[in-house]
């Protein structure tokens, strides 16, 4: 970037963050890029790109021809006074975009994320098992199955063998 005059994204995914114009940026690179290229901007820096104001070059669309887009960067890419201009309102908008208030803080676009959603009642906690009565149920459970299955084999004549044949 350091022996670059312009920097071109011509991005055509809308989504996220473009970090590589925000870096050029930084870099005091006049850019050009499509409306989706300066994703992430502000609504101002988003309008500048999209009418090819300073520090952007274009307006640059995919959908028309390479002539156009040489067009659109050979203005500044050619002109010294105006690649100085344009690459003096990369460096401001860059520093604009770092000084902006922190993301988080309680007016910051972020804020719903940190400062979470109000405290909910909850129910009181559920009280302490008593251990011997469920011991006792798990002995009662466990000899009414025993009695069941007694029965059971006592009705197969005592033998697990014609039990088991009884419910296959």
């Amino acid at each position: 970037m350091r022996r670059s005059r312009v920097f071109a994204a011509p991005a055509d995914v809308p989504s996220g963050i473009s970090t590589k114009v925000w870096l050029a940026l930084e870099h005091g690179l006049p850019i050009a890029t499509t409306i989706d290229g300066s994703r992430g901007l502000p609504p101002a820096a988003r309008e500048a790109a999209l009418h090819g104001r300073s520090p952007f070059l274009g307006p640059v669309s995919l959908e028309q021809d390479a002539t156009h887009f040489a067009k659109a960067v050979s203005t500044t890419y050619c002109n010294a006074s105006r690649w100085r201009h344009d690459a003096l309102a990369a460096l401001q908008l860059a520093k604009d975009l770092e000084s902006r208030a922190p993301w988080t803080g309680p007016n910051g676009p972020l804020a719903d994320l940190t400062s979470g959603p109000a405290a909910m009642a909850c129910a009181a906690p559920p009280a302490p098992l008593d251990y011997e009565k469920q011991r006792a149920v798990a002995s009662n459970l466990i000899g009414a199955v025993q009695g069941r299955f007694n029965s059971m084999l006592a009705s197969a004549g005592g033998d697990c063998r014609n039990l088991m044949a009884t419910y296959d």
